[in-house]
């Protein structure tokens, strides 16, 4: 059995990227998406929009 990993495309990683964030918008509201995505994997405001999360209301004043 070949056990070698693949590594993926850059093509599949923005599909996988993309079905994530479809994932966990469709699962969390966004004041409790946006609690996950800052403190529970420590993402700023920037990584939050470049990832296409639409969640300024609910970011903190301190940044």
């Amino acid at each position: 059995m070949n056990t070698a990993i693949k590594p993926i495309t850059p093509e599949r990683e923005q599909e996988l990227v993309a079905k994530l964030v479809d994932l966990l918008s469709s699962r969390y509201d966004a004041g409790n998406l946006y609690d996950i995505l800052r403190h529970g994997l420590g993402m700023d405001h920037s990584d939050m929009e470049a990832l296409g999360f639409q969640l300024r209301d609910y970011y903190e004043e301190v940044e």
